[in-house]
């Protein structure tokens, strides 16, 4: 009697090995791949995504869907879990700096881009850069300036200017 390969699993024959008939067993789908019937081989997770289970949670084998990242969490290849970005950084599509969070449902996420010049974002996730404005500079670990990635803004040092067409606060 023939049994059906769940999903996240793939047909094997004595070696372990995939074959599309006359299999003697079946296995998890590796890492980085899933089976959303368990016809077929396994099939990579996509960038921008991650490997799921059947109630949507991350999957790190015998995965049966892949899943979109969240907004503000990125994979860059589809391997492993999707990873939140840090503070001074959005999800994107690329490495570039921006100032503007990816909408992750509509696209892959596959970067986490520091904020642009001028700009900074406090918390991790998701969200968006924010303008430093004028007087002020855009730094990380409360003091340190920085051109790009800046976690926080500091009013600039007495004796100093910024007036903000430079972009870079």
């Amino acid at each position: 009697d023939c049994t059906d390969v769940d999903p996240g699993y793939f047909a094997v024959d004595e070696v372990q090995q995939y074959t599309p008939s006359a299999a003697v067993g079946s296995s998890p789908c590796p890492g980085g791949t899933f089976s959303i019937d368990g016809t077929g081989a396994c099939a990579d997770v996509a960038p921008g995504n991650q490997a799921v289970d059947s109630s949507g949670a991350y999957a790190s084998s015998a995965a049966a869907n892949e899943a979109t990242c969240a907004n503000g969490h990125y994979n860059l290849d589809g391997d492993g879990p999707c990873i939140e970005v840090a503070a001074g950084y959005v999800a994107s599509t690329s490495s570039t700096a921006t100032n503007t969070q990816a909408d992750c449902s509509t696209v892959q996420c596959t970067h986490a881009a520091p904020c642009q010049g001028g700009s900074f974002k406090a918390a991790t996730g998701a969200g968006s850069c924010d303008a430093v404005g004028a007087g002020n500079y855009g730094h990380v670990y409360g003091h340190m300036y920085v051109a790009t990635a800046a976690t926080g803004k500091s009013p600039c040092p007495s004796g100093t200017f910024d007036d903000s067409t430079n972009n870079l606060g």
